[in-house]
């Protein structure tokens, strides 16, 4: 893809002053992200694929933080669902407030 966008970035006259920025930025793009898959994502994938099994794994305060807020978020989505359920399961009062709510067409 870069040798698509690399010769627009010599391209005389006004379309290649428009496209010039964009032609080079894009190619830089492309050729970093090439990098990147080849050598960065690698290295993550064998440090996160790592077999951890067996050992006790000692929690962070990164950790300690994401389940507290898991938890709260969990607590916060079954509040909210039980408020949907019992707003669907009393369908003639939604429906009159979906009534008084809306707007007539006009007004």
């Amino acid at each position: 893809m870069a040798s698509v966008f690399i010769p627009v970035a010599f391209m005389s006259g006004p379309v290649g002053i428009f496209y010039r920025q964009f032609s080079i930025t894009m190619a830089t793009g492309i050729i970093l992200s090439g990098i990147v898959a080849l050598t960065l994502t690698p290295a993550l994938c064998a440090i996160m694929l790592k077999n951890h099994h067996g050992k006790p794994k000692r929690k962070s305060l990164v950790d300690r933080f994401i389940d507290a807020f898991n938890k709260r978020f969990d607590l916060l989505s079954n509040r909210y669902m039980r408020l949907l359920n019992r707003v669907v399961s009393r369908r003639l009062i939604t429906f009159g407030l979906l009534i008084v709510f809306v707007p007539a067409p006009g007004c």
